[in-house]
């Protein structure tokens, strides 16, 4: 810098004989409503894409033989959970994801298709709110709606009526997920680990969120789901 001049995190000094002249450093606010938008535009237009695909699934599923049926609308479903994480992206407009609003959207689809399957499951989201990185928001929406389809479809039956709670517990850099219903149980001692939901599950845990699971059940007093797992740090 010339003589006389000197920058700091948060003024520019220009010392001269008559005394210091100091201004506060702006924030080119311009430039970050643009970048805001433009992310904004970038997820909103991606979101579309995956729901188009999940329409496109869809369509074929209804056109596919009853075997290929199932595998077509459980793949439409599990792309439409990304979807969901680029749809509050682009509303929010921020580069982070709000985990309990992230929750209440994969669980109202779920909770509606209990409702016509003729069971009353109703949700409770406990804990703080806790910002997500996309990348990670991603595989945790991934984990929790597999936890929620299973104790929607498994924990109850036609003319059941029950509770699932989603705890949040922020934890020194860490996050524990719990995922329980007071559904029907089962006896985890005789799974056998090729349940294609919990093993999903267990690999986005332990492969991609580098975390660690627990599974809890007893039949007939519900399932316990618990899962922890490093936070990815914010962005400076």
């Amino acid at each position: 810098l010339p003589q006389g001049h000197y920058l700091t995190a948060d003024f520019v000094s220009l010392r001269t004989p008559a005394g210091t002249v100091l201004r506060r450093r702006t924030t080119p606010l311009p430039l970050l409503r643009g970048y805001a938008l433009w992310r904004s535009e970038v997820h909103h237009r991606v979101k579309n894409d995956l729901q188009s695909l999940v329409s496109w699934l869809r369509l074929h599923a209804r056109r596919a033989p009853p075997e290929a049926q199932g595998v077509l609308l459980d793949a439409a479903e599990r792309v439409r959970v990304f979807a969901t994480v680029h749809d509050l992206l682009a509303r929010t407009k921020s580069d982070q994801v709000a985990l309990r609003e992230l929750v209440h959207q994969l669980a109202a689809a779920l909770l509606e298709q209990a409702r016509d399957e003729g069971k009353e499951v109703h949700l409770a989201v406990i804990g703080p709110e806790v910002l997500l990185a996309p990348k990670q928001a991603s595989t945790v929406a991934a984990v929790i709606h597999e936890l929620l389809r299973n104790a929607c479809e498994h924990g109850f039956g036609a003319g059941d009526q029950g509770m699932v709670t989603v705890k949040l517990e922020p934890q020194q850099g860490r996050l524990c997920v719990e995922v329980a219903d007071n559904g029907r149980g089962f006896e985890v001692h005789q799974w056998d680990g090729t349940t294609l939901g919990l093993t999903i599950v267990r690999h986005l845990v332990e492969q991609d969120l580098q975390g660690t699971l627990e599974i809890a059940s007893t039949l007939g007093h519900g399932t316990t789901v618990r899962f922890r797992f490093p936070l990815v740090p914010e962005k400076p």
